[in-house]
């Protein structure tokens, strides 16, 4: 059983993603976006349709593991950027795309990082330009950091099952006095 959840846990996943299709069927340089946390290849479909038209070439949006429409994981089931670029490998592997622009927006962004330092060949041989929106090469830190006190305020704020927006809103304000994020609604 051991070696079993083990090898579950080490393969990669299929990702769900979006093509966007290039008008003329030749697209020799394809872009594959990566999303940020907590979003999907949706969020990518107005840039992913013009980038298509555009540059006449292919689009791929992708659901990163544990998001959008990709495979949701069990809890307990590993997230880490080895899988994830994994997953990414196995992505472009049966897709056959080669001479892609990589694009990749905060955790993506990330993700598109880590893949090329990772010395993963394939993602390498394959990936002709790289770009990183809204994100440095650097080690995220997140306990204690923003994020994490605001997923905790998110999660009490479905705990508390407030009825208006208005009440929520004034649930967040709390947390502005910690200095980490401000409410604009």
């Amino acid at each position: 059983m051991r070696i079993l959840c083990k090898r579950l846990y080490s393969t990669p996943i299929k990702l769900n993603y979006i093509k966007q299709s290039s008008a003329n069927g030749l697209s020799k340089s394809p872009f594959v976006i990566l999303h940020g946390l907590f979003g999907s290849s949706r969020n990518w479909n107005t840039v992913s349709r013009l980038l298509s038209s555009k540059s006449g070439e292919d689009v791929y949006s992708l659901d990163l593991r544990n998001h959008g429409k990709s495979v949701p994981l069990k809890q307990g089931y590993p997230v880490s950027w080895d899988l994830m670029i994994k997953d990414l490998s196995q992505l472009l592997t049966d897709h056959s795309l080669s001479n892609i622009n990589l694009i990749g927006h905060s955790l993506g962004g990330q993700l598109a990082m880590q893949s090329l330092f990772s010395g993963n060949t394939n993602i390498i041989d394959r990936t002709s330009k790289l770009i990183v929106v809204d994100i440095s090469p650097r080690k995220l830190k997140f306990v204690g950091s923003s994020l994490e006190i605001l997923l905790k305020a998110l999660i009490e704020i479905e705990k508390e099952k407030y009825v208006s927006r208005l009440q929520a809103v004034e649930h967040l304000r709390n947390y502005e006095s910690v200095g980490t994020f401000n409410v604009n609604f």
